[in-house]
């Protein structure tokens, strides 16, 4: 059975998917992705385990606040302000993709409270984003890119920006 929150921070109006009851494990999701890419694993959660699939700030149904800076930071302090607001003092961190880098943002500045860290095809880039990866992280501004271009945006960025074998 699914439990939704939201969660009012100052990161926004965080929508939070809640399974199960036990051991906390929060969820973070990748780029142009929500909670909702982590209900297969919901459903196989073992008794005993919590699991929170957080929609960050402008994805899923979360909303950020007004002035919210979507950054490894920005994004890193709103898993952390929905950990607040649900009254977790430790919880383990499942990051996927994007959301892995975030989780690697939130251990370290949160060590204390991570118990795990479990990072899943983790996008932790050491460098700046040129503009055209930095756009799709922008609330809204990513969504819509994603509606007018569709997959060929992705397609065209990762041939011509990321890997080092275009013909990949």
């Amino acid at each position: 059975m699914t439990t939704h929150h939201r969660l009012d921070t100052r990161s926004g109006t965080l929508h939070v998917a809640e399974w199960g009851r036990g051991r906390p494990v929060l969820m973070v999701h990748g780029l142009f992705a929500s909670s909702a890419s982590f209900e297969r694993l919901m459903a196989a959660l073992p008794e005993g385990m919590r699991g929170l699939a957080i929609d960050l700030p402008g994805f899923g149904e979360s909303v950020p606040a007004e002035g919210f800076a979507p950054s490894w930071e920005g994004f890193a302090r709103a898993v952390l302000d929905a950990a607040d607001a649900l009254g977790l003092d430790g919880f383990d961190l499942l990051g996927h993709s994007m959301g892995g880098g975030i989780s690697i943002v939130v251990a370290a500045q949160a060590k204390e409270r991570v118990r795990r860290l479990v990072l899943v095809d983790a996008a932790a880039l050491p460098f700046d984003l040129p503009l055209k990866g930095r756009l799709p992280l922008v609330p809204v501004v990513g969504e819509a890119l994603f509606r007018l271009y569709g997959e060929g945006m992705f397609t065209d960025y990762f041939a011509d920006d990321v890997f080092f074998d275009a013909a990949r």
